[in-house]
């Protein structure tokens, strides 16, 4: 019986489906270098919760709920950076710079820029503030895209004007 090609080795491998990707996980900064890596330098939305683990309200409501969000996730919060700071005396400075005056607070970023904060432990403002900040990066996101192709294309008639001269 002849060797099998590898043809058709190549093929099959090709039909597979990739397999899925790794589910998001709760991301945590604890400095100002941290932050900036996955929440002001991200490109889309971010909640970000400040939390101790010393408040009963945290550790009983609020993280078991960001672990619940994060693992179903609705299809909206899919780019969504959730992270973490556990507020304390590593995190101070941190905390300071983001004028955490209660413990939890909330803010929702959208492309490095906060747009709204809370303080307090109702998950149904948490969820409605990842929202916010989901669909405020999807608007943010249509809104480069669009001043990208108008820059593109005034490039474009630029150019040809200059060609016709």
């Amino acid at each position: 019986m002849p060797p099998k090609s590898r043809s058709r080795s190549k093929s099959k491998s090709k039909s597979k489906k990739a397999p899925p990707p790794p589910p998001p996980v709760i991301l945590y900064a604890s400095n100002h270098g941290e932050f900036d890596a996955v929440v002001l330098q991200h490109n889309g939305g971010c909640l970000v919760a400040v939390v101790t683990p010393f408040c009963n309200r945290c550790s009983r409501t609020i993280m078991p709920y960001l672990e619940k969000l994060n693992s179903e996730r609705p299809s909206l919060l899919s780019t969504l950076n959730i992270v973490v700071v556990n507020a304390g005396d590593e995190t101070g400075d941190l905390c300071r710079s983001l004028e955490v005056v209660a413990i939890p607070t909330f803010f929702a970023y959208s492309y490095g820029k906060q747009i709204h904060a809370f303080s307090g432990d109702n998950v149904e403002k948490i969820l409605l503030l990842a929202k916010l900040a989901a669909q405020q990066a999807e608007e943010d996101k249509k809104a480069m895209e669009e001043a990208a192709a108008a820059a593109a294309a005034a490039e474009v008639e630029t150019e040809a004007a200059t060609a016709q001269n």
